[in-house]
């Protein structure tokens, strides 16, 4: 028997699986990748153009910046 047919079977086994377990497992995290659940449960804008949407999803990222001081006001300083 040749021994690129049990192997193919198991690649083939192995990617039935990932799809077949992906809407269990990783859909939602991927859906609302980043995203706390008060900015996935709240309206977002042009939320209204679409209200009954086949597929949602909200992504963010958070950026760390220092808070302005009153010697600085608005801008950072570099030092």
């Amino acid at each position: 028997m040749n021994r690129r047919i049990p192997a193919a079977l198991a690649a083939g086994g192995l990617l039935g699986f990932a799809v077949a377990a992906y809407p269990a497992l990783g859909r939602d995290r991927y859906l609302n990748w980043g995203a706390r659940p008060d900015e996935v449960a709240r309206q977002m804008p042009g939320d209204k153009l679409l209200p009954d949407a086949p597929l949602v999803s909200t992504r963010a990222i958070g950026i760390a910046v220092a808070a302005p001081t009153p010697t600085t006001g608005s801008r950072i300083s570099s030092a």
